[in-house]
């Protein structure tokens, strides 16, 4: 993947429809959105959008592969990323990779964030193995009501970014 290929932009309206398709299962959108409600509606993540920092979409080829945002931030302190999903048709690329490259930098660069932070439900598999990748470490773990109605697992996540290279 070549930088001429990846680019990325502040989410618009428009953006909406393929963002809402990349989430295939309700499983799926547990794992991206666990207060949404199925099948995802762009009223949905456009109201979640007004309530967080940074709605970022990604493109692959100039359309969009994927998304993300920050759900909790605290300037100087830490910000949390949420909302991560990528195109199926685009998955096992290293496009979340660098969508969460990009989310590290906006955090450094925009609020000169010390750490980055995400969580990740227990059962996705490869969301844990990319962010042990990427460097981040376990901090905790919550008890969530999962899309069946039994016990999830969420593990918190974080990541020291200060004094990371810009």
């Amino acid at each position: 993947m070549t930088h001429d290929e990846f680019s990325h932009r502040p989410l618009a309206a428009d953006d909406l429809p393929s963002i809402c398709g990349f989430v295939r299962t309700k499983e799926e959108l547990f794992f991206m959105f666990p207060a949404a409600n199925w099948p995802l509606s762009c009223a949905q993540l456009a109201q979640a959008a007004t309530q967080r920092r940074e709605p970022t979409v990604f493109l692959w080829e100039g359309e969009v592969a994927g998304y993300a945002n920050f759900r909790t931030w605290e300037p100087d302190q830490y910000c949390e990323v949420g909302n991560v999903v990528v195109d199926p048709a685009l998955r096992r690329r290293g496009l979340a990779s660098r969508i969460m490259a990009v989310m590290e930098a906006k955090a450094r660069d925009a609020f000169e964030a010390k750490q980055l932070q995400v969580s990740c439900f227990s059962m996705n598999t490869g969301g844990l193995i990319l962010y042990s990748r990427l460097g981040f470490l376990a901090t905790g773990i919550a008890t969530r009501s999962g899309p069946d109605g039994a016990p999830s697992t969420l593990i918190h996540l974080k990541k020291n970014i200060l004094g990371a290279s810009r």
